[in-house]
């Protein structure tokens, strides 16, 4: 009887060791897994997702030519103004990894979530490649559209427009002068 409880006695220290590193290694993953928790929530709200302030925006932003997906175009105020997220055009590329593909000669990459908002001139001219064709079956290049017909394609049922096709647009102090659809063949 007395080698037993001794017996017991080791079972009983090493089922307490046991519970302890359990419960540290336990406390330690937690505590790892909140710093995670709240890194990702540190970068998900610096992340900016839209901007509609225009001294938010960068000064090469608010002038020249850029490319990107038109994800909406809408009236406020008697005002037209369209949210694009900016794409990179890669025109001398191989295949890589990082941005997919080359097809035809270029690539595509979308590395930045940040939309952009800017307002429409009164007189913008927008210009479609891919928007009718001739009775032949060959596009209209370079067809003139009014706005009211794009803000009605954008907002069409599909994704198509707003997530495939992109667009030139071409800004003077943070206002959009011109759209141009960017043929893909």
């Amino acid at each position: 009887m007395k080698n037993n409880t001794g017996f017991i006695s080791f079972f009983t220290i090493i089922a307490i060791i046991t519970v302890l590193a359990v419960g540290s290694v336990a406390y330690y993953i937690g505590k790892s897994s909140n710093n995670i928790e709240t890194t990702v929530q540190d970068i998900k709200i610096n992340t900016p997702v839209s901007v509609d302030e225009t001294s938010q925006k960068k000064e090469e932003d608010l002038n020249g030519k850029h490319i990107g997906y038109i994800k909406n175009i809408f009236s406020q105020n008697g005002d037209f103004y369209l949210t694009i997220d900016y794409i990179q055009w890669i025109t001398s590329c191989q295949p890589n990894p990082q941005i997919g593909y080359c097809m035809n000669g270029f690539a595509i990459a979308n590395n930045n979530p940040l939309l952009r908002t800017f307002k429409i001139s009164n007189g913008a001219v927008i210009t479609m490649q891919t928007y009718s064709h001739d009775p032949s079956g060959n596009f209209n290049y370079n067809e003139i559209i009014t706005l009211s017909a794009l803000q009605n394609l954008l907002s069409q049922s599909n994704t198509y427009w707003t997530t495939t096709i992109p667009f030139w647009i071409d800004l003077s102090n943070g206002m959009v002068n011109t759209i141009t659809e960017q043929y893909i063949p």
